[in-house]
């Protein structure tokens, strides 16, 4: 599991462009394209600023989902990103 506990920051050259309920992500580098909403959206938005625990209760919050369920979603989504090379611990 590479994750850690958070928050993350962004990969350095990332253009990220906000539209109303999504954000599109563009790696210049790679130049591949991700689109994130709803859920993707707001633990995206959630691990620049927070715990890995803390996206977890934020997703709880929003969603009827178990804490441990949210718990190892967040991880497995924040595994994905750094996989990626879009976040960074």
């Amino acid at each position: 599991m590479l994750s850690g506990d958070g928050p993350f920051a962004l990969k350095a050259d990332l253009i990220e462009t906000r539209l109303t309920d999504e954000v599109i992500l563009l790696d210049p580098t790679t130049q591949q394209m991700y689109s994130l909403s709803g859920t993707g959206l707001l633990v995206w938005d959630a691990l620049r600023s927070e715990t890995i625990a803390d996206a977890a209760v934020r997703l709880t919050e929003h969603f009827e989902v178990p804490l441990d369920v949210a718990t190892n979603d967040v991880r497995a989504f924040a595994d994905r990103l750094l996989d990626a090379g879009l976040l960074r611990r």
